[in-house]
């Protein structure tokens, strides 16, 4: 994997957004991590359910329809180079490496203080997807295989590398992994193919 160069090429770095919207997402970051394992009395949370179900309700005519045409670029939006979607980990890059630092919280807990295998892939797809369309036509990912080497933790800072390895006609390889300090905790490699024209 490259360790120094410029992680411009992610394509992690647009414009950014509303600041409210970043705020929103931080928000709702926020509670997810303190929904996990929570021990709130019954009143706390019969109180904290009262307001998100006013948020929700207060969202929901803005929300966007699935069967509505929608330039489904603008749900990956950044502020800086954190990705706008409560979803996914909050992505930070080093503009002066091949590297990417990310945290998982509390949310992403999966047991043992470890982060939840599943969140992985999605991690390596988001950033290897965005590496693979960078300067180049979009793509779609046409497969992506996780090798968990050792536990992932939560709550520390953690160090995420990406390689593009080569182009075969309309097919990109890339490869990836995972750092915690000089240890791989998870590498990955996929195929992304670009889209037709006129694809979705």
């Amino acid at each position: 994997m490259p360790g120094d160069g410029g992680l411009r090429s992610l394509g992690l770095t647009e414009e950014p957004p509303e600041p409210e919207l970043a705020r929103l997402t931080g928000a709702v970051r926020r509670i997810q991590d303190s929904v996990v394992g929570t021990e709130a009395p019954p009143e706390v949370l019969a109180q904290v359910s009262a307001h998100l179900e006013q948020a929700a309700a207060l969202l929901e005519s803005y929300a966007m329809r699935p069967d509505a045409p929608h330039d489904w670029s603008d749900l990956r939006r950044s502020s800086g180079s954190r990705v706008l979607s409560p979803l996914l980990a909050d992505v930070r890059v080093d503009h002066e490496s091949f590297s990417a630092a990310v945290t998982f919280t509390n949310h992403y807990l999966g047991a043992n203080g470890a982060v939840h295998g599943g969140v992985l892939p999605l991690v390596f797809d988001e950033v290897l997807g965005r590496l693979a369309s960078t300067d180049r036509p979009r793509c779609r990912t046409a497969y992506l295989r996780v090798d968990f080497r050792r536990i992932t933790p939560v709550g520390r800072r953690l160090r995420i590398e990406a390689a593009f390895e080569r182009e075969e006609g309309r097919k990109r390889f890339l490869r990836g992994a995972l750092y915690d300090g000089d240890e791989v905790t998870a590498e990955a490699e996929g195929l992304w193919v670009e889209l037709r024209e006129g694809a979705p």
